[in-house]
């Protein structure tokens, strides 16, 4: 009778071991998948805000400057004869477009970014729902800031003279005591004009 007591006491305890190790097994893979999703999600949220901030910044320090920046020759008849960039316009531009960018950015790290603790867990019902949790944000350097100049072919006898901005910034993410950084490149079309004749072009001097 204590025989039978005792094998079904270890029974029982084997069940419980078992029934406590898939719990813990279930409790690890949410929390894995929990947390690629909390990464996901804190990159996206950290993007979408920097992106705003920025393209604030590009519209401020522009202005009606850009097209400053492309130089149009042409002869006694009004024809154009030439097309290209002044250099010196371009780091004009491109060094004022840097230190808005960054002020910009500076004033993002000190604002209040947060994300809903609703939308970490991924279910779709709570998204956007709960407690909003503060991401710390802190710059990795400075906002890496470069105009590219681009001309081509727009038709018969029109070309195109397009300034491009490349950003890319490294910016270290905090939520819950973890670190992340996040890559945030982007570009945006400063100046686009279309000159009618066939100019000779370059990228100036």
């Amino acid at each position: 009778m204590r025989t039978d007591r005792c094998s079904r006491s270890v029974t029982v305890s084997y069940i419980l071991c078992g029934a406590v190790a898939a719990a813990a097994l279930l409790c690890a893979a949410v929390y894995a998948q929990m947390l690629a999703h909390t990464r996901e999600v804190l990159g996206f949220e950290v993007r979408q805000d920097a992106n705003r901030v920025i393209a604030e910044a590009v519209n401020r320090a522009v202005g009606d400057d850009a097209g400053e920046c492309i130089v149009i020759s042409r002869d006694r008849e009004g024809n154009v004869t030439s097309a290209e960039t002044d250099a010196a316009a371009v780091n004009i531009l491109e060094n004022r477009l840097k230190s808005e960018i960054n002020a910009a950015l500076s004033e993002l790290y000190n604002s209040e970014v947060g994300v809903p603790v609703g939308t970490l867990t991924g279910f779709a019902p709570l998204v956007g729902k709960g407690h909003r949790l503060r991401i710390g944000l802190e710059q990795h350097g400075t906002a890496d800031v470069k105009l590219e100049s681009e001309f081509s072919t727009a038709g018969v006898n029109q070309t195109r003279c397009r300034l491009t901005l490349a950003i890319n910034v490294e910016i270290l993410a905090v939520l819950g005591g973890r670190p992340q950084t996040v890559t945030v490149t982007d570009e945006y079309i400063v100046s686009d004009t279309v000159i009618v004749g066939r100019p000779l072009f370059g990228a100036g001097n």
